[in-house]
């Protein structure tokens, strides 16, 4: 395999993964919060456009991708807590399973990433990449 080869391959490998269905545990409610969320958050700040907006208020929870979650949970962050409930004290319980869903899906990412580091250094290796090259390429 050539370096461009090894490199395509970890970038497909990885767009894969973003694509795919996420796999941890998501509130049952989380589309509707994140209507409300982005009713609140001003375009300029979440620049999402209204086809990805649509798509993703369009799908049950279930069958959100890694992407979409990340996306998701990035504008519920950036409102103001009232989207979650009126109540503080329920505002503060639907935070703490929000930041639950952030927290795996930044490990899962993480793994994944490690894993693909790994496997480019493996691959590199095995293509024979110098070690000029490889602090190049994985860096």
């Amino acid at each position: 395999m050539t370096v461009q080869e090894i490199e395509k391959l970890i970038e497909t490998e990885y767009a894969t993964f973003q694509q795919s269905i996420f796999i941890g545990t998501l509130p049952k409610d989380l589309i509707t919060i994140f209507k409300r969320a982005i009713l609140e958050v001003a375009p300029n700040k979440h620049q999402l456009h209204t086809k990805t907006l649509n798509a993703i208020i369009s799908k049950k929870e279930g069958t959100l991708s890694f992407v979409e979650v990340g996306m998701v949970i990035n504008v519920i962050l950036g409102s103001p807590l009232k989207i979650l409930s009126d109540n503080l004290d329920a505002a503060l319980l639907k935070l703490k399973k929000i930041e639950e869903v952030r927290n795996d899906y930044n490990v899962s990412v993480q793994r994944k990433e490690s894993e693909l580091v790994q496997k480019k250094r493996s691959l590199m290796e095995l293509a024979g990449a110098s070690n000029g090259q490889m602090r190049r390429i994985v860096n």
